[in-house]
């Protein structure tokens, strides 16, 4: 069983981030009286909707590239990162897995 999720952040020869790849992302869904929920507690971001998990997921997507773009703007992307409980090896930033949570959902978010 996986125990850790990496963020592989890739810059290119003048420092600057060109894309980053989140393999898995451990998600919580879900439904109460009719709103859906998805969040991320490894990230600290969160996704609803009243119209479905589908709606809800994206919004929940939505938000976390409002993350990335917000701190690769602001260059603090990895000390967000730290912040938030994600440590640096050889290369890579990992955190560990949450407690709980019941499904993953897998994205790459790219930067020109």
């Amino acid at each position: 069983m996986k125990t850790e999720i990496s963020v592989h952040v890739i810059k290119d020869g003048n420092g600057v981030i060109t894309s980053i790849n989140v393999p898995e992302i451990p998600i919580y869904v879900r439904e109460v009286d009719g709103m859906f929920t998805i969040s991320s507690p490894n990230f600290k971001v969160i996704g609803y909707s009243r119209v479905s998990e589908k709606e809800a997921l994206r919004d929940f997507q939505e938000g976390l590239n409002i993350f990335f773009d917000v701190h690769v703007e602001k260059g603090t992307l990895e000390n967000i990162l730290i912040k938030f409980g994600f440590r640096r090896d050889d290369g890579k930033i990992t955190s560990p897995l949450p407690l709980y949570y019941n499904r993953t959902t897998k994205g790459s978010y790219a930067y020109a």
